[in-house]
C-alpha cells in the first residue's frame, strides 16, 4: 500500500514538472514570434517610405529579403505585406 501511494505521487510529480516545461516552452517561442513579428513591422515600414500604395517593395529580414506590395495598415500608414499574407 506504501509504494502505490508513492507511485502515485512520483507520477504526480513527472506530469507536473512535464506541463510545467511544455508551458515554459510554449510562452518562451510566443515571446520570440512577437519580438520577430515587431521587428519586422519596423522594417516594413520603412520599405515602403518613398513608395506609393499598391507598389513593390522589398526589405531584409533574417538574412533573406522579403518580397511583397505596400499597403495601408492599420494605422493608415503604407507598409510592406509579404507576398502570400492576405488581410480582409
Amino acid at each position: 500500500m506504501v509504494k502505490t501511494k508513492m507511485k502515485r505521487k512520483s507520477w504526480r510529480g513527472i506530469v507536473i514538472t512535464v506541463v510545467v516545461v511544455v508551458l515554459v516552452l510554449f510562452v518562451l517561442y510566443n515571446v520570440g514570434t512577437f519580438l520577430k513579428m515587431h521587428e519586422m513591422r519596423g522594417e516594413s515600414l520603412s520599405a515602403c517610405e518613398n513608395l506609393v500604395e499598391g507598389e513593390r517593395c522589398e526589405f531584409l529580414f533574417n538574412r533573406g529579403f522579403v518580397d511583397g506590395l505596400c499597403v495601408e495598415g492599420r494605422r493608415g500608414e503604407l507598409v510592406c505585406r509579404p507576398a502570400g499574407v492576405f488581410r480582409d
